[in-house]
């Protein structure tokens, strides 16, 4: 698959807020890495059908946001993990992902890590995100790690 460099990539920035976090119509614009860390995480924010960045796009999501006041055992951690890692490894330029989530206090921590190409053949580097899921509602710890 051809691709554009890394560095050409627009993503709108539709993230008004980080803690919580809070969507709305778009405030300008990421490029780079950035935009591929924002669709990283519309991709485990948003309800299935509801990314809008491209065609092929439609039907993917899943929605880390429903942790919020759940329960889980083993097994149910396990699999928001796999499904975590299977959204961010749908998302352009994304070449591996990891996840993990842990219970913190009355939080959901949902840390996962990105490995992105630079779009020529290379890779652009490994990046960290992490989101809390809480009473609060959800936030986003770190959204431009390097």
């Amino acid at each position: 698959m051809s691709q554009l460099p890394l560095a050409a990539i627009k993503q709108s920035n539709r993230i008004v807020s980080t803690r919580p976090l809070v969507f709305d119509v778009s405030h300008g614009y990421v490029y780079g890495a950035s935009a591929i860390l924002h669709r990283c995480v519309y991709a485990i924010t948003c309800k299935r059908g509801r990314l809008v960045w491209s065609d092929e796009s439609k039907g993917r999501g899943i929605d880390v946001r429903d942790l919020q006041n759940a329960t889980l055992d083993a097994r149910g951690i396990d699999g928001w993990k796999r499904a975590i890692v299977r959204q961010l490894k749908s998302v352009d330029y994304v070449l591996d992902a990891t996840a993990g989530l842990a219970l913190d206090g009355d939080s959901w921590i949902v840390a996962f890590a990105v490995t992105l190409s630079d779009g020529i053949g290379g890779l652009a580097g490994t990046y960290p995100l992490e989101v809390s899921i809480g009473d609060a509602g959800a936030a986003i710890n770190a959204l431009e790690s390097a």
